[in-house]
């Protein structure tokens, strides 16, 4: 079972049937199921890096067939969400950068630094394969949010992927980039410790 905290605004949902399997079997049984389990399959993915640390809390906010909401929390963010809308073929890690302003050339760096992630030279396992999954930012608001289009209805290959993106956002992106003083006003990040 995933450690989970609870949220204020979240009420507990029926336990998922694959909730007492290993999160490497579960993954392989809700695969085998086919498509409309999907959301099922982005579930067990994060739930499996939750399990492994990655993130601080994790929880199933809104659980349908086709389309699913998780809150998802870093050891140095508050809890974001992410959002899995099978008909669509889409996973949406949302509001992963607040405020940023349109057209801005923050934002025309992070078009730039996701397409960069599909490069051949990167390495394999730092690739992401655009046959299977297209990244790319999405303003939804003044947020921008990073979003996978699942290619090849490989749910799992396009959830690691969409993570390991995020994950290169903010220790690639932000991190290196001359975005100190947006990571101090708008992320609340410590950015000497980070």
């Amino acid at each position: 079972m995933v450690p989970v905290r609870a949220f204020p605004q979240v009420q507990a949902l029926p336990p998922s049937p694959t909730e007492h399997m290993s999160p490497a079997t579960a993954v392989d049984n809700v695969r085998k199921q086919g498509p409309r389990n999907s959301a099922d399959l982005v579930h067990e993915v994060l739930a499996s890096y939750a399990t492994n640390g990655l993130f601080r809390s994790f929880a199933r906010t809104q659980r349908q067939t086709r389309k699913s909401t998780f809150s998802v929390e870093w050891p140095f963010r508050k809890a974001q969400t992410v959002r899995v809308d099978v008909d669509a073929g889409i996973i949406s890690f949302l509001d992963l950068l607040p405020g940023v302003p349109p057209k801005s050339p923050m934002q025309s760096a992070l078009r730039t630094f996701l397409s960069e992630l599909h490069a051949k030279r990167r390495p394999a396992h730092r690739r992401i394969d655009s046959k299977k999954a297209r990244v790319r930012c999405v303003r939804f608001g003044g947020n921008l949010s990073v979003v996978v289009t699942v290619m090849d209805c490989d749910y799992e290959y396009a959830t690691t992927k969409l993570i390991q993106a995020v994950q290169e956002v903010h220790f690639g992106f932000l991190h290196d980039g001359p975005y100190y003083e947006y990571r101090v006003a708008e992320l609340g990040l410590n950015p000497d410790g980070f």
